[in-house]
């Protein structure tokens, strides 16, 4: 198996985390409203994505068969839903423990053979590049 990451997924992964990077820097730097529009858009995104990621493991639950997978696929949207709820800087933080909570499971499915080879190492730079995202929106806000 190989552990090179396929290019689609790279750039298109690093495509996906733009939004993130844009959007903490608006919250923090664009003038009102639109800082506002930015912590909405930061929320929503960032729900989407957690939501998202969770859709990795159904398509893995439909390849391989395995019925408990396809619970822990749907887990990530759950989690990520209240945070459209939650005060901004809240909400991000709770998203940002989530992105890291799923990227543990990931790595645990993947000691397991359940993700591809590859998908290890894409993660992490993903992952950081939205958990940063979204602690310096809050923390900064």
């Amino acid at each position: 198996m190989s552990d090179r990451v396929p290019s689609a997924a790279l750039w298109l992964g690093a495509a996906g985390a733009l939004p993130f990077i844009a959007l903490a820097l608006a919250v923090r730097f664009a003038p009102v409203p639109g800082n506002f529009v930015a912590e909405t858009l930061l929320t929503g995104y960032g729900t989407a994505i957690l939501s998202f990621m969770g859709g990795v493991h159904w398509g893995l639950a439909m390849r391989d068969h395995r019925p408990w997978q396809y619970a822990a696929s749907v887990l990530p949207a759950l989690y990520a839903w209240p945070a459209l709820w939650l005060s901004a800087e809240t909400g991000w933080l709770y998203l940002g423990a989530g992105f890291a909570l799923l990227l543990a499971f990931d790595f645990w499915a993947g000691l397991r053979g359940w993700t591809p080879f590859w998908y290890a190492r894409l993660r992490p730079p993903l992952t950081l590049a939205a958990v940063g995202s979204l602690l310096f929106a809050a923390l900064l806000a």
